[in-house]
This record gives C-alpha cells, sequence and structure tokens, in this order.
C-alpha cells in the first residue's frame, strides 16, 4: 500500500500528513509528544481492509509547522480543527496517543467522529506531575529497543536523536503546561498502560481498559490494539 505524504495549509502553518487506503471506512491517527505517524505501527495494516488512513504530524513535528514562543495548547487544538473541517471528514474513528489525545479532547466540534480511541491520553488528570517526568523518560528509554521499523531501525530513541524536536523542547513544554483538563462530551474508548508514569490512570476514568506495559504499552502488543479499533470500524 503506497503511503502519501500531503499537506493541508492552515492559517498558522502547514500540516504534513499520510493520506492513503480507501473505502466507506476512515481512521485517523494522532500521534503523541515527539512521536510520528510511523508509530501506529501495523494499525497501516488496516488500509489492506478497505479503511482509508490519515496520519498527521503535530506541529514542529516531522515536516510540519514550527510552533512559536507564544503557541498554546489552545492554538493546537484550532489548528486541528482548521485540519479536519478542511479534509471534510465523516464518521470518523480517531485514534489518538498521548498528547494527540489531549487534543482530541479539546475539539469543540466532535461531529465528524464515530468514536474516540484513546491511548494514555496525555493530561486528562488535573495537572501534570513535574516531579513524575523523569520516570516518564525512563520509562520510554527502556522501551527504546521496541520502537523499531520493520527494517530494523529504531523509531523512538532518547530525545537527542529527535533533533527537530529536541531543539523546540522548551517551546513544547511550555505549549504542555497550557492545557487544561477536560472530559469528553461524546462516548470514548480508554486505552492505558498499567505502568503509565507520565499520565497515569486517573481514578474518574472508570471505564479504561487496562494493558501490561507503560506509556508506549502498544509499540509492542499491536495485535492488542488492532483488536480494540476493529470493534468501531
Amino acid at each position: 500500500m503506497e503511503i502519501k505524504e500531503k499537506f493541508c495549509q492552515t492559517k498558522w502553518g502547514k500540516i504534513c500528513y499520510w493520506d492513503f487506503g480507501g473505502g466507506d471506512k476512515t481512521l485517523v491517527f494522532v500521534h503523541g509528544f515527539l512521536g510520528l505517524p510511523a508509530h501506529m505501527g501495523k494499525i497501516k495494516d488496516l488500509a489492506d481492509k478497505g479503511v482509508r488512513i490519515i496520519a498527521p504530524y503535530l506541529p514542529s513535528h516531522g515536516k510540519s509547522f514550527y510552533i512559536s514562543k507564544g503557541f498554546l495548547f489552545l492554538d493546537l487544538v484550532a489548528v486541528f480543527e482548521e485540519f479536519f473541517q478542511q479534509l471534510g471528514l465523516r464518521n470518523v474513528v480517531l485514534v489518538a496517543h498521548s498528547l494527540g489525545g489531549a487534543l482530541t479532547l479539546g475539539l469543540e466540534d466532535k461531529k465528524f467522529i464515530k468514536q474516540i480511541i484513546l491511548i494514555d491520553p496525555a493530561l486528562v488528570t488535573p495537572e501534570i506531575n513535574w516531579k513524575k517526568i523523569p520516570g516518564w523518560i525512563k520509562d520510554m528509554y527502556a522501551d527504546r529497543d521496541r520502537f523499531k521499523t520493520e527494517a530494523g531501525k529504531i523509531l523512538f530513541p532518547p530525545f537527542f536523536v529527535c533533533l527537530k524536536e529536541f531543539f523546540q523542547l522548551p517551546d513544547l513544554l511550555k505549549l504542555l503546561r497550557t492545557i487544561k483538563t477536560k472530559t469528553p462530551e461524546i462516548p470514548a474508548a480508554y486505552l492505558w498502560g498499567e505502568k503509565d508514569a507520565f499520565t497515569p490512570l486517573p481514578e474518574y476514568v472508570k471505564t479504561a481498559k487496562v494493558f501490561p506495559g507503560g506509556h508506549h504499552w502498544f509499540h509492542w502488543q499491536e495485535e492488542k490494539l488492532i483488536a480494540e479499533i476493529e470493534k468501531f470500524l
């Protein structure tokens, strides 16, 4: 299946995104902080089952525009409000991880969404516990060997290899601090790593399905993730 790289011009700048597959079903995958569309892993194989797959790069990731110093979380949400409107999507299954989950919860217009699947969404807890950030980095580093392409190249190495994102880290962290707690207005399926050190499962999320592992558990339990997604396609 050929993966096409496209661009969508928003008033803030261009969003680069993957668009491939086809059919009457659409799945959107939104990666997390310092992530990539490639982190969808075997989700891409659903394109062979008649599913159109769209996967944007967040701002300051890949070929998407760089954020400015004054860029806030509400601006991030507004960028994707415009992105989805321009693509004219309908009945979408939206799968979002971490920061991607936070921006999904922030969307005002969710009419185009059929189902939200949130994987360890960032900051749906009352506030960030910044003391736990080292634990999150340790968790990510420990899992680094699991983030590989079929060619064996590490996809999710330590921060210093993600050069573009690394140099923007201060601005990205400022953006994270502007995220406000929000509860979804429409039903959402929550999938959580039981040892997530960065966004531990909040008590008020009673319906979450918990899996072994940390913040990136789904990268080595892809079949389990796909089974959950297929329930809603």
